[in-house]
């Protein structure tokens, strides 16, 4: 088999010191993939000449097409480098993925309210699903200074995490997992002791949403993240209940306090709940504490 560095230099020492001292070369049967390249090059150039090729058989004008189509080739680059490995793909999960409508409900969550986004991912695992593939590189991104958020990402996305952090190993976590965390629970949420009553009326048996409306209407910027907490340790039933209490009246919405912002989040996190409904999750609050 012809090697592309005798070629080339054959067919350059004919051109340079002329077909009557050196002989040009005959086209290869078989070579590396170059020369086989400007073989195939100049051969096609000969068969669709407009005109007949009785010039073909001249040395000289073999030698000026083989050195033509040699040098584009050169410049070209398309000289192969060393083999590489075939790519792996990693093994198959064989869980379904989550739908269209709940990934466009991620990057909502992510846009407005980032802080249910562990729940989103604890909420997939409950409910046996996996994460939809371009999810993947951005939770992994975003959670790798957090171990037991970025393992929670990896084990609801399946053997395509693995496979990503082998590729790119800046999606890999910098800490370790500690010993016996458990994916599927959330730390607890620190609210108010006030708040903490006014979720266990919202909760209880007759869904009494008057206290946690008092709290949110009379509510100020700084109280949002306990307010926030409470609105996130709610059943579906106490969302449904404070939304409900949260509807305009006389045709005007409520907008004193946190209301609108507390409204957006309540109907935000009922759309998840909904979409993932997971038996798994637990989000108490603790009483008695606080921001």
């Amino acid at each position: 088999m012809t090697d592309w560095s005798t070629y080339w230099h054959d067919v350059s020492t004919a051109a340079l010191l002329g077909t009557e001292r050196r002989t040009v070369p005959a086209h290869p049967a078989a070579g590396d993939p170059t020369v086989v390249g400007v073989r195939d090059v100049v051969l096609d150039a000969e068969s669709h000449r407009p005109v007949p090729s009785r010039g073909d058989v001249d040395p000289a004008r073999r030698a000026v097409r083989l050195l033509a189509a040699g040098t584009i080739a050169r410049r070209a680059g398309v000289r192969p480098l060393a083999s590489v490995d075939p790519l792996v793909l990693g093994a198959t999960d064989h869980r379904s993925e989550i739908s269209a409508d709940v990934v466009r409900l991620w990057h909502r969550i992510l846009a407005d309210w980032p802080g249910l986004d562990e729940e989103f991912v604890v909420r997939v695992l409950g409910a046996g699903q996996r994460l939809a593939p371009d999810l993947v590189p951005p939770m992994l991104h975003r959670w790798r200074g957090s171990p037991v958020a970025h393992a929670r990402v990896r084990a609801a996305a399946g053997p395509l995490a693995d496979w990503l952090v082998g590729l790119s190993p800046g999606l890999a976590c910098r800490g370790r997992v500690p010993s016996g965390a458990d994916l599927c629970a959330l730390a607890p949420l620190a609210v108010t002791p006030e708040l903490a009553l006014a979720v266990a009326a919202v909760d209880g048996d007759t869904a009494d949403p008057r206290p946690l409306l008092r709290l949110v209407t009379t509510a100020v910027f700084a109280d949002r993240i306990v307010v926030a907490n409470a609105v996130r340790s709610l059943s579906p039933s106490g969302l449904v209940a404070l939304l409900d209490a949260l509807e305009p009246r006389r045709g005007e919405p409520i907008s004193v306090g946190l209301a609108p912002a507390v409204r957006d989040l309540a109907g935000l996190r009922l759309a998840l709940l909904r979409s993932l409904p997971s038996d798994t999750l637990s989000t108490e609050p603790e009483e008695g504490t606080s921001e």
